[in-house]
This record gives C-alpha cells, sequence and structure tokens, in this order.
C-alpha cells in the first residue's frame, strides 16, 4: 500500500507531465524531445522537494535508479541533437 508521500510524489509527477503536454501543444512546440526534457527537469525538481531532510524512506531509494536511467536517456538525447545540428551545418557549409 503506498504512503501518503508516495501519493503525493505520484501525483505531483503526473500533473506535471500533463501540464507540460498541455503548455507544449498550446504553443505547437510539442515533441517527443521536449516533452521528456520538461518531464524530466519537473520529475527531479518534484523528488527533490518532497525529500525529508533527515531520513530516507527505502522507496527512495528506488528513485535514484529512474533518476540516473533519465539523466543518462537526457545525455543520449542531446548527444544526438547537437550531432545532428552539427551534421547539418557543415553539410551547408557553415
Amino acid at each position: 500500500m503506498p504512503t501518503r508521500r508516495q501519493r503525493r510524489l505520484i501525483r505531483l509527477l503526473v500533473g506535471w507531465s500533463l501540464a507540460v503536454v498541455v503548455g507544449l501543444a498550446a504553443v505547437g512546440a510539442l515533441t517527443g524531445t521536449h516533452w521528456f526534457v520538461l518531464t524530466l527537469l519537473g520529475a527531479l525538481v518534484a523528488i527533490q522537494r518532497t525529500t525529508a531532510l533527515y531520513a530516507s524512506p527505502p522507496w527512495r531509494r528506488g528513485i535514484r535508479v529512474l533518476v540516473l536511467a533519465g539523466i543518462s536517456v537526457f545525455v543520449v538525447v542531446v548527444t544526438v541533437e547537437v550531432w545532428r545540428t552539427a551534421t547539418e551545418l557543415f553539410a551547408r557549409g557553415l
């Protein structure tokens, strides 16, 4: 059974993710990359804001794996975008 803090964190993450989708769709910039980056940033903020100061419940340790996976995917996404941009610039001759 999830605790009150677990439910609060899940509500924050789901709410933020939906707000990102609505906001990006409203400005016409809804892409997978934009959604992922903004959702990851929101998740990092939500996790940080809901962390207890002096105690770490056992279920919070599992979040570290998700954060590391998210940051790893972020690095891959940034690398692909930089590579694509650099390739386009060099193909046009700068």
